[in-house]
């Protein structure tokens, strides 16, 4: 694989032939494409979707709508072409995910850990996982091969629990750096977008909302944030003309060519959020598929 500019271009050469020259076989902007075990497919995330397209026409055969924060990770395929390893690397989605294909359902199987890795053994009887920072270990674990590799894993914590988490860290933070603007920014957006209807307050939510956007105006920083997390407020109290008019700011700040090379990563979800304002309905973060049964 080659990188020119924000653009890759992967690559086929005949190592048997010592004169054979390099073959282009497609372009992308992901930095860690992944080939399926049996050459048949490849994954290749674009800023908010990854594309599983097929080697041999280019053609996309899926495409999977990952959650915010899961992004350019590290990823592998299961054995049998059903199931994509990710990394996520947001601060609310950092862990291993598990994707599956045919469904287009995602999970995270492992919390907190970063630019993690699997392998999963070609008689499915065994993983292998890698840990990043601060860990630098592999884990080896047993696999029912009679079962699904989705079934083998349950989400790693109920979202009340990991909700409970992050408010509690928030906190802790915040008493400690009682300055930073930053926390005040993560606790409106989960008051704002959580996918759990219990930690969601719309008014609390604004509140810190318009303490961000006062800090940012302040100190002179152009940063879509600042303005993204007005327009969740405004949406998350059912005021969609105002949620349009601060996500549209979020979107300009980023640049107007937001889907073009070199773009900001979290670009796309940025003017994928404008669209459902414009639409009429609200975003909540993407945590697991219980979230749909807790709203």
């Amino acid at each position: 694989m080659t990188a020119e500019g924000s653009h890759h271009r992967l690559k086929s050469i005949d190592i048997a032939d010592r004169g054979s020259e390099p073959e282009q076989i497609m372009t992308f902007l992901d930095v860690s494409p992944a080939i399926s075990p049996q050459g048949r497919y490849i994954a290749i995330t674009d800023s908010c979707y990854t594309d599983v397209r097929k080697m041999e026409t280019d053609n996309v055969v899926r495409r999977l709508e990952i959650p915010v924060g899961v992004g350019w990770g590290l990823q592998s395929w299961s054995p049998d072409e059903r199931y994509l390893f990710k990394s996520g690397g947001g601060s609310d989605a950092e862990g291993l995910w598990l994707a599956d294909i045919e469904t287009g359902q995602f999970k995270m199987i492992f919390h907190n850990l970063s630019d993690a890795t699997a392998a999963v053994s070609p008689d499915m009887k065994h993983m292998v996982v890698g840990l990043g920072l601060p860990y630098m270990e592999s884990w080896i674990t047993e696999l029912d091969p009679t079962k699904s590799l989705w079934d083998q894993f349950d989400a790693t914590m109920t979202s009340e629990e990991y909700f409970d988490d992050c408010l509690e860290e928030i906190a802790f933070l915040s008493s400690l750096y009682p300055e930073t603007i930053m926390f005040k920014a993560w606790e409106a957006y989960l008051r704002i977008a959580c996918p759990v209807k219990k930690y969601r307050d719309g008014e609390k939510g604004l509140k810190l909302a318009i303490q961000v956007k006062d800090y940012c105006e302040k100190h002179g920083l152009k940063v879509s944030e600042g303005f993204a997390v007005m327009a969740d407020a405004y949406a998350q109290l059912g005021d969609y003309d105002s949620a349009v008019k601060w996500q549209k700011k979020a979107v300009e700040v980023l640049g107007a060519d937001v889907r073009g090379p070199g773009m900001d990563i979290f670009a796309p979800y940025v003017v994928r959020i404008l669209e459902c304002y414009e639409q009429g309905r609200p975003y909540y973060i993407v945590f697991s598929d219980e979230q749909e049964n807790a709203r």
